[in-house]
């Protein structure tokens, strides 16, 4: 077995044991009530189960040793991205029988029963996303009530480009769920993640509504553009994403979205960005000996300081660390 250190989300151990029924009662809290069947009961069974709960996504990472069947005993309520990174999952389910591996993603919609067959020192990772959530992000998204569940394309391709870049947004997001001290102390830091990976759920993968939500023609004004830009500079330091312009602006995301790329070249989270690193500058050239980057940073909105660091070397020709000291010295 590989030291749990080498784990996705090994910092968040949820099970580790060989009794069927106690992983059985994990799994069924992380997901829903599920059923277990080791492959093999002449040898001892053994699951890891490794998992971060935030407000809209679950991340779990599952791992059978000796393998196993598992599966929801009734329609799932949730969607579920699983990748495969170690082993072989065999999913059997009501569209058909999918072989999940290191190069074959699947994707499970709500609505379905799911028979997983794992094979033995599989690696399963799975993120998670109730079916009301995701229909409440495509309606924010169409400006329009989504009552239908979505139904992805059952298996990808991850080496896809679109796929392929969400994939590494997810791995980025797993390895920051599980860094000691990171972004779930941070709420906004969650929540900016989130809205982030629901955003390309809902346009990386496959569905019923793919066409649909690609071909939303309808534009604002170059006041209403004025207006979120207004905002943003407005409250600048304070948590701003695409849930908060749809809120405060009354267009849905992609009228939004499709209006910054008529009136502008550039969009209203780079504005943002912009914003808040003009506002970190001001406050390094009226810094006091008492103050510091990672502080003014983090008090500005910034919450990822190494990738803050090189964009305001760009934008200002120096590190923030340079303006601070001849600001105090």
């Amino acid at each position: 077995m590989s030291p749990l250190e080498n784990f996705p989300l090994s910092n968040h151990l949820l099970y580790d044991g060989q009794d069927v029924d106690d992983a059985r009662e994990v799994l069924s809290r992380l997901f829903t009530e599920i059923s277990i069947e080791p492959s093999d009961t002449r040898k001892p069974f053994r699951s890891l189960v490794y998992g971060v709960e935030l407000p809209r996504i679950s991340v779990c990472y599952l791992r059978f040793e000796g393998g196993a069947t598992a599966g929801p005993v009734q329609p799932m309520d949730f969607h579920t991205l699983q990748l495969n990174p170690t082993g072989t999952v065999t999913y059997d389910t009501d569209d058909g029988v999918v072989a999940g591996s290191a190069s074959r993603g699947v994707m499970l919609s709500a609505g379905q029963t799911v028979r997983n067959h794992h094979s033995a020192a599989n690696g399963n990772l799975a993120l998670i996303v109730k079916d009301d959530v995701l229909r409440d992000y495509q309606s924010m998204w169409t400006g329009k009530t989504q009552s239908q569940s979505l139904k992805f394309q059952l298996d990808f391709d991850p080496e896809v480009p679109r796929i392929s870049s969400f994939l590494g947004f997810v791995d980025q997001f797993v390895q920051n769920l599980n860094r000691p001290g990171g972004i779930l102390e941070i709420p906004a830091a969650v929540a900016s993640f989130e809205n982030a990976l629901l955003t390309s759920m809902l346009f990386s993968f496959e569905h019923q509504f793919s066409e649909k939500l690609n071909s939303e023609k309808a534009t604002a004004s170059f006041r209403q553009v004025r207006n979120i830009e207004d905002y943003i500079e407005s409250h600048a330091n304070q948590p701003i994403d695409i849930v908060t312009l749809v809120t405060v602006s009354g267009l849905s995301a992609a009228t939004i979205h499709r209006t910054f790329r008529k009136h502008r070249e550039y969009t209203p989270m780079q504005f943002l960005k912009q914003t808040r690193m003009g506002l970190v500058n001001q406050r390094l050239l009226m810094a006091s000996s008492s103050d510091s980057v990672t502080r003014i940073a983090m008090e500005c909105g910034f919450t990822h300081l190494g990738r803050f660091a090189s964009e305001y070397r760009y934008r200002f020709g120096e590190d923030p660390s340079q303006t601070l000291k001849r600001t105090t010295t």
